[in-house]
């Protein structure tokens, strides 16, 4: 079993997050701090070198291990079930760049936020 902490790009507005910033620095702490592995919330995966931090995370020996997508709806309102079909197309769009990232790391992607919800369900 890995033990994996979140962390997450400068940009991320979700407060309940153990490390926001620089995703190589936060890569180091956790591995400082004595995690295995880290899961990545990134709104946008443009804005992150992946290759860079697979390096580093492969001197490590750590892993990503998950990939969370839920910046992108908490910044930019991206969901699956919005009304507008552009949103929606948009959705479609950052979730095949997300799992392109994913993919680098060999890691799971995280459909939470994301997924949207409907008003009046649960």
């Amino acid at each position: 079993m890995k033990l994996a902490l979140v962390i997450s790009t400068g940009d991320a507005s979700f407060d309940a997050l153990a490390f926001k910033g620089d995703l190589i620095n936060g890569v180091k702490m956790a591995k400082e701090i004595g995690y295995d592995a880290v899961e990545i919330a990134v709104r946008d995966p443009r804005s992150v070198d992946a290759e860079e931090v697979k390096k580093l995370l492969d001197e490590l020996k750590m892993k990503a291990v998950a990939v969370g997508t839920g910046q992108a709806f908490l910044v930019e309102k991206l969901n699956m079930v919005d009304p507008d079909p552009e949103i929606r197309r948009k959705t479609v769009e950052r979730l095949k760049l997300h799992t392109d990232f994913a993919s680098v790391f060999g890691a799971f992607l995280v459909i939470g936020f994301i997924r949207g919800w409907r008003r009046g369900r649960s």
